[in-house]
């Protein structure tokens, strides 16, 4: 039995996973906006000396845009101190190790979940947003494998043209309220209103992001995840607005799901997709 390690690299976490016979070994490391390349080598060493058995190859999904052959980290907006991250810089020839955009990681591992025949868009709303398309099994790449970039749409707002990003995204949302994700959740819990508000604004905008997903691709599946799509009443209002702009005959055919594994989705997508990299093809 070959065993691999599902890393996800985000804005706010780095999550290590390992598995053999059944037992699940995990750890969750703080990243941020200066998380570097050092950071990165260092915490996987660590996890790795405390496996119970060699390591045959780890994929590792970044928030940001990877190359063609998966072997480096091109640009991270949320880890602007990871760009140029080389996957041979991590293994030093121990083990096969490749990189896959955290979005389409998540794509990977929601597919094993619906049949080959669903059409699905996987949609993360994290420290920012971003969408895999899935068909016929497959994940689409488009022409550089950069397709997905759903943040980066531009959406006019009461404050000019901004992109979803800088209206609806985790970052967004915190930044607006002044607060942490931690307060944010206590003080919607709360019914404090000027923290509704804040979600309903942000709401307001991803249910947008969410129509023009559904009028150009019209999937049979939208599958929600990301931490602040789980902020109280963040998904409900971004759907009622979706339904708004979008075609009724669409909206209709369209269903809306929850990640099987929130927390793990992407980690566990990285982890399948070196295992294919691998076996599948070599």
């Amino acid at each position: 039995m070959r065993h691999y390690i599902g890393a996800d690299i985000g804005g706010t976490k780095m999550i290590l996973f390992f598995e053999e016979d059944g037992e699940y070994m995990e750890e969750r490391i703080p990243t941020g906006f200066h998380y570097g390349k050092e950071d990165v080598r260092d915490a996987l060493d660590a996890f790795i000396e405390k496996l119970p058995c060699p390591v045959d190859g780890i994929g590792i999904a970044v928030a940001g845009l990877v190359n063609d052959a998966g072997t480096q980290l091109e640009i991270s907006d949320v880890l602007p101190q990871l760009a140029g991250l080389d996957a041979e810089y991590l293994s030093r020839g121990r083990f096969p190790c490749r990189f896959i955009n955290d979005v389409k990681a998540a794509g990977i591992a929601e597919m094993s979940n619906y049949s080959k025949e669903d059409t699905l868009a996987v949609i993360l709303n994290g420290t920012g947003i971003a969408a895999a398309f899935c068909e016929r099994g497959q994940v689409i790449r488009g022409g550089r494998g950069f397709a997905g970039e759903l943040g980066l749409n531009v959406i006019p707002s009461d404050e000019g043209l901004k992109t979803l990003n800088e209206l609806s995204s985790g970052a967004a949302v915190l930044k607006r309220a002044g607060l942490s994700a931690q307060e944010l959740s206590y003080r919607l819990s709360c019914g404090d209103e000027q923290a509704r508000e804040v979600i309903s604004r942000a709401a307001y905008y991803f249910g947008i992001g969410l129509s023009h997903v559904i009028n150009l691709y019209n999937p049979d599946i939208i599958i929600a995840g990301g931490g602040t799509s789980f902020y109280d009443g963040y998904l409900e209002t971004a759907i009622r607005t979706a339904e708004e702009f979008t075609l009724p005959e669409i909206f209709e055919c369209t269903s809306f799901e929850r990640p099987k594994d929130p927390k793990r989705i992407v980690a566990l997508g990285a982890r399948e997709f070196i295992r294919s990299f691998l076996e599948d093809n070599g």
